[in-house]
């Protein structure tokens, strides 16, 4: 069982009661064993028994309530063994080979005068025990006067009348009553000898702590100093850090609105590219509609002139198989012509003078028919002719005589005869005269 300590200081070892000094006169022996059936001394000493009982009783209450010592297994050992020598002194069946009489007895042997005892507990502290406090030395010195007092008062009351008596049976109880009183007085020393050690225990335990708690303390102290000289630089990157983040802040709300502009200008500008784009594309439809139509026309004019350079080529045939033929058969009628159409060419002149002088014999040489213009090696094979200097055209074939043209021989329908050729169209619709020559081939 344990009970809170007290706050108060408790007293040094030094001002406890020391044992008796040398010089002093030893205790008186202890009483022979007395015999069971002796009641006067035991009726003797029972009745002063519960008087010195409750003096002592109230006296340790008093102690107890003014020291709140801790209690040990000591102190109820000890009071076990007084309450046992108690009882039998008052059956009067204790003996001296009893082990709580022999240890009563040890403990009386070092037993001296109370008085002496009780003044020894005035001296001064020495210089090795702590300095009690004002209040420790009030209950101290309290104490001492209770404790004076109180033996004072059961000196008188065990040793009243002792003067007049003249029973050795009534001087032998009043010794035995006091032998017992000085047992219970020892008792109370060692009781409170024992509650003094434990507090001296106890202060000894807080001393270590109290040290120890403060080395913890200085070193809690200098972590608190080192906290603080960090806490005041943490607070001056603080500080600094406030001042990065305000100027950062305000970056960013500058590039914010640069931001801002720079967007509403990029869709600005997009509107105005995607306009552009949008009246782009529509001028490139219409190039693109317009380059169509001229390609078209293009196509057109091309094909237009692939059949009129095939007419070209048809005539330039045509033309020169008759001049031959003109040439050879009728030399005459081709100078006519060349000098109508070309009066003062003397090229042609000469030619048709040429042409003039042949022989007669030559007159009577049949007329060949012209080849037909399928029958030209270049012609079916290739679609695309190419002249000098030009782009390739593509020629679209004809078939046979187109657009009205038609060859046939003297032999044939309406024919003139084997030496003339029916020409229908040579130069556009046929006239009168061809008709003439092709029917009757006068």
């Amino acid at each position: 069982m344990s009970t809170r300590p007290s706050m108060v200081k408790p007293l040094p070892l030094s001002t406890a009661i020391p044992p008796p000094p040398p010089g002093a006169p030893p205790p008186p022996s202890p009483p022979p064993a007395t015999d069971a059936n002796d009641t006067s001394s035991s009726d003797r000493t029972s009745e002063r028994s519960p008087s010195i009982e409750h003096t002592d009783r109230d006296h340790e209450q008093a102690a107890i309530a003014a020291s709140e010592p801790v209690p040990s297994e000591s102190h109820s050992e000890g009071w076990r063994r007084v309450e046992e020598v108690e009882s039998s002194i008052r059956r009067g069946s204790f003996s001296r080979s009893d082990p709580c009489v022999v240890h009563i007895e040890r403990m009386s042997s070092r037993l001296g005068l109370v008085k002496t005892n009780a003044a020894a507990t005035d001296q001064p502290p020495t210089a090795d025990d702590e300095s009690p406090s004002p209040r420790q030395r009030e209950l101290a010195e309290l104490l001492q006067r209770s404790a004076a007092d109180h033996i004072d008062t059961q000196l008188q009351a065990i040793f009243a009348g002792v003067e007049g008596e003249s029973d050795p049976k009534a001087l032998q109880s009043k010794l035995q009553s006091a032998r017992f009183w000085l047992l219970l007085q020892e008792g109370d020393r060692h009781l409170l000898l024992d509650r003094l050690r434990e507090r001296q225990r106890y202060l000894t335990h807080l001393q270590e702590e109290t040290a120890r708690c403060q080395a913890s303390s200085d070193f809690l102290a200098q972590e608190n100093q080192d906290l603080i000289g960090q806490v005041s630089r943490l607070g001056e990157e603080l500080r600094q850090l406030k001042g990065e983040r305000d100027r950062l802040v305000g970056e960013a709300y500058h590039v914010k609105e640069h931001l801002k502009m720079t967007s509403e200008e990029s869709r600005r500008q997009i509107k105005t590219l995607s306009e552009e784009v949008k009246h782009q594309r529509v001028e490139r439809d219409k190039l693109h509609s317009e380059r169509s139509a001229l390609e078209a026309q293009l196509v057109g004019v091309k094909i237009k002139l692939a059949e009129a350079q095939e007419k070209q080529d048809n005539l330039e045939t045509l033309v020169g198989y008759y001049t031959k033929q003109l040439e050879r058969y009728a030399p005459h009628i081709l100078a006519q012509i060349q000098v109508s159409i070309h009066p003062r060419s003397p090229v042609k002149q000469g030619r048709s003078s040429s042409i003039s002088g042949a022989s007669p014999s030559s007159r009577d040489t049949p007329i060949p028919l012209p080849p037909p213009l399928t029958a030209r090696p270049d012609y079916g094979e290739r679609n695309i002719r190419s002249s000098p200097g030009r782009a390739a055209v593509p020629r679209l074939p004809i078939g046979g005589i187109s657009e009205g043209r038609e060859y046939s021989s003297g032999a044939g329908a309406g024919g003139g005869g084997p030496g003339f050729l029916t020409f229908r169209g040579l130069f556009g619709r046929g006239t009168g005269q061809d008709d003439h020559r092709s029917g009757g081939g006068h």
